[in-house]
């Protein structure tokens, strides 16, 4: 393959340098130079690093170039000096360089927390097989090599993009967090800490820290320990796709000279010009494997769906090759598959009497009928054993759920962890994916929320697991049963979730978009069931899962990506929007009545999902009432504002919408 010539960087580093005259602009750079003062900042980069332990002065990977060796317990205090940024109370905006060697891979190698007090396992890593990340932002799918030297680069855009560069080239493309979430930086950074000092060995020769996320042609200009491939493959010239029962398989041969490529391939009910504007259909798939399947279904029977192709080749060093497009349309049937209800059960309670479900699609998760899995090591020994009927609805501002779960041991524990019990899983997520281009890897928070539901014998819990919060209590006082039933073994399932609940109540204290159903809109779905059989050891209390997606196998709950999908109603599109719910902008409104006496209402406009803060302040710039505080769809929206605790006098009303801000000012007449 052809490599950039040292000529050619030197080039790039010159032109960077005029086109970005900020990228010297470091508020930090530590190059360990200094025999005598390993820790000191180069002049006018931020203060010196504060060490925590020990390290030791070793060669770096040239001779004008020192380094530091940190073994397992020892990091660094850096105070970076960077102002609050990317719209939130922390620093949500930075690039972290790190020159770095593992002389070892073994175990964990930390990069860096952002947790000041080490009271967390780190926030990037090497793992014992090379590859970069963290959970959830994903680990790249290439690996690095022990004893040799790199430079990566993260540029983090929290709400936009988690980055990860390795010698000038995008290493991998993490999901972005949340402004204000784990990645944003308090006044301190530690480098290379963990929490319990478990993590390996390794090897810094240079830090920097910038308060921006750098740009690729940026990170490029930096340089590398290695030569650059920016020679992009050659593209494909030929695929296949045969059409087999409810399925779709896509065959293609490897493009020749390359090694260590993946390929990417896409769908489309449209013939595909543009692949961003396509759906990701398998991504990063191995060379050699030369295939993929694309599962079809549809809402309730099945139905003919006429799709599109295309595929992208994605070398070692992460350059793409031009996409091959199959725009042949292939029709073949969809298998129809149970929906979601677009109305509530009719005079729905719950008590375990199940026949207000009656009309209500039902989800048949069974061995028998190939709708059911079994995970690898937790076999499930037929229905009788464990299986489900599942039902879902929805109203304006209701989630419904009830199940009927065939168990021939029922079993709960106070004593063991809740998903060591008998207890069902639903994961549902709460938006429309019908437009989602690219699966996700890991949950999302926002505009595309995941939820991981818990129905056991106390509670509905969020999240599930170490993270789990209580919806709903098994009391009878609220809209929560669980049962076992009389004559056959298992138990019953029947509740009512609020969506404003879910909106509002999450682990890490960020917003969901408050989910408004349409019918037609394309739901994720995976249901996970808990299988104890009299087993009270929290050690392996589970004697089974049984799952809904044969690509679940136990994952469901970190991998979204692994779900199925279903729709709400009859039909796999949302009707277009009602003029009035239609809206080209984001807009505030005049209150009206205004002058009012006691209340009011304020309308406004929303063009895109965003977390929308509507405040009203005195004259003194006093905050005087939040009116909302969470994210809310697309659309108009009105909030009504009762000031009969104020008195009299000239108020204002902000709304803050993403980067959308508009005042206006209100008169309180009484």
């Amino acid at each position: 393959m052809k490599r950039i010539s040292l000529f050619s960087l030197l080039f790039i580093i010159i032109v960077s340098s005029v086109l970005y005259p900020q990228l010297s602009s470091r508020k930090g750079w530590w190059k360990f130079d200094d025999a005598n003062n390993l820790l000191k900042a180069e002049p006018n980069t931020g203060t010196d690093l504060l060490l925590v332990g020990k390290h030791e002065i070793i060669d770096g990977p040239t001779i004008e170039n020192g380094a530091a060796k940190l073994g397992p317990g020892n990091h660094y205090k850096m105070l970076h000096g960077i102002s609050p940024n990317g719209g939130g109370a922390r620093v949500n905006e930075y690039t972290i360089q790190i020159d770095f060697r593992i002389p070892v891979l073994s175990g964990w190698h930390c990069f860096f927390q952002t947790d000041p007090t080490n009271g967390t396992d780190g926030d990037c890593f090497v793992n014992a097989s090379g590859n970069i990340g963290v959970y959830v932002t994903g680990y790249s799918s290439h690996s690095i090599v022990a004893n040799e030297w790199y430079r990566f680069v993260l540029s983090i855009k929290n709400g936009t993009q988690h980055k990860y560069y390795l010698d000038g080239q995008l290493f991998h493309d993490g999901t972005p967090q949340a402004v204000d979430g784990r990645f944003a930086l308090e006044d301190l950074l530690l480098v290379f800490a963990d929490e319990d000092g478990e993590d390996g060995e390794i090897d810094c020769a240079e830090l920097a820290i910038w308060d921006r996320a750098l740009s690729p042609e940026e990170i490029f200009s930096l340089g590398s320990f290695h030569e650059i491939d920016v020679t992009p493959p050659n593209p494909l010239t030929a695929m296949t796709v045969t059409s087999l029962l409810y399925q779709n398989l896509i065959t293609w041969d490897d493009v020749s000279g390359e090694t260590g490529e993946t390929y990417d391939i896409y769908c489309s009910e449209n013939p595909i010009t543009d692949i961003t504007k396509a759906k990701a259909l398998k991504l990063g798939v191995a060379e050699n494997t030369q295939s993929a399947d694309q599962v079809l279904r549809s809402p309730n029977t099945d139905q003919d769906l006429t799709y599109y192709y295309a595929i992208v080749c994605k070398d070692y060093s992460g350059n793409y090759s031009q996409p091959f497009f199959y725009n042949t349309p292939i029709t073949n049937k969809g298998k129809g598959v149970p929906t979601i209800a677009k109305a509530a059960p009719v005079n729905f309670k719950a008590d375990g009497d199940l026949s207000e479900w009656a009309g209500v699609p039902q989800i048949r998760i069974l061995t028998s009928e190939g709708t059911g899995f079994e995970v690898d090591i937790k076999p499930i020994a037929g229905d009788g054993d464990l299986s489900v009927l599942a039902y879902i609805a929805v109203d304006k501002d209701n989630l419904y759920f009830a199940a009927d779960v065939t168990d021939d041991i029922y079993a709960w524990y106070s004593t063991v962890a809740s998903y060591q019990n008998d207890c069902v899983d639903l994961f549902l997520g709460l938006f429309d994916a019908h437009n989602i281009t690219r699966p996700f890897a890991y949950y999302q928070r926002g505009a595309t929320p995941h939820y991981h539901f818990r129905f056991d014998e106390k509670q509905v819990l969020i999240e599930g697991g170490a993270e789990a919060d209580s919806l709903l209590l098994n009391d009878g006082t609220q809209d929560y049963f669980f049962g076992q039933k009389s004559l056959t073994p298992g138990y019953l399932i029947e509740a009512k979730l609020p969506f404003s609940v879910l909106a509002n109540k999450r682990d890490s204290g960020t917003l969901d978009s408050l989910f408004v159903p349409a019918e037609g809109m394309e739901i994720p779905i995976d249901f996970s069931i808990n299988d104890n059989d009299g087993n009270p050891n929290d050690d392996g209390g589970r004697e089974g899962i049984l799952c809904y997606s044969p690509l679940n196998n136990d994952n469901a709950y970190q991998h979204p990506w692994r779900w199925l999908w279903t729709w709400i109603g009859n039909k796999m599109v949302v009707d277009d929007v009602n003029d009035e719910n239609m809206v080209n902008g984001f807009s505030l409104a005049q209150n009206y009545p205004n002058p009012f006496n006691p209340s009011t209402k304020i309308s406004y406009a929303l063009q895109n999902p965003e977390l929308v803060s509507l405040k009203v302040f005195d004259v003194l710039g006093r905050e005087v009432a939040t009116l909302v505080n969470q994210y809310q769809s697309v659309g108009n929206h009105t909030v009504n504002f009762n000031a009969v605790s104020l008195s009299s006098g000239i108020y204002f009303y902000k709304l803050e919408a993403g980067s959308f801000k508009s005042i206006k000012k209100l008169v309180l007449l009484k």
